[in-house]
């Protein structure tokens, strides 16, 4: 069982290698692309019911 500095050192690490590829995994605002109101009416479904993939 992993001991919480290797579990330390492995969440340092992927931290680091989201920097690399320019992701920011803590973003101060993220960009909204429905409101709440279409997503509780369903407004991201297919014909059948499924939800509609990005």
């Amino acid at each position: 069982m992993a001991t919480i500095d290797d579990l330390k050192k492995m969440r340092l690490a992927k931290l680091a290698k989201l920097k690399k590829l320019g992701a920011d995994p803590y973003p101060g605002t993220i960009i909204r692309k429905q409101t709440i109101a279409k997503a509780r009416s369903g407004g991201n479904r297919t014909g059948d019911g499924r939800a509609r993939s990005r």
